[in-house]
């Protein structure tokens, strides 16, 4: 498993927030059988996804867990930002 931090920012009820999310990865064996033998490929699967740290666009740290709840609700491990992320698994 890979850990990669990223920023990303969403809107809620009309204030625009910039989350720092932890995005957990691990790879998978995508390898596969043909007439020719067997193709090694390997891919990778976000797993999940954490919210470490929620600012305002002054800069002003969120505490609140009610607003840091429904960030989390509009935050997909599907999207497409964390896919495209560079996960290190030489560790």
């Amino acid at each position: 498993m890979a850990v990669e931090i990223t920023e990303v920012q969403r809107e809620l009820n009309g204030i625009e927030y910039l989350i720092e999310v932890e995005v957990y990865a691990s790879l998978t064996d995508e390898s596969f059988d043909h007439e020719f033998g067997t193709e090694s490929a390997w891919g990778i699967e976000v797993d999940s996804i954490d919210i470490s740290t929620v600012y305002d666009l002054e800069g002003n740290v969120i505490t609140s867990r009610k607003i840091i709840q429904q960030l989390e609700n509009i935050l997909d491990i599907d999207d497409k930002e964390f896919e495209d992320l560079e996960f290190d698994f030489s560790e």
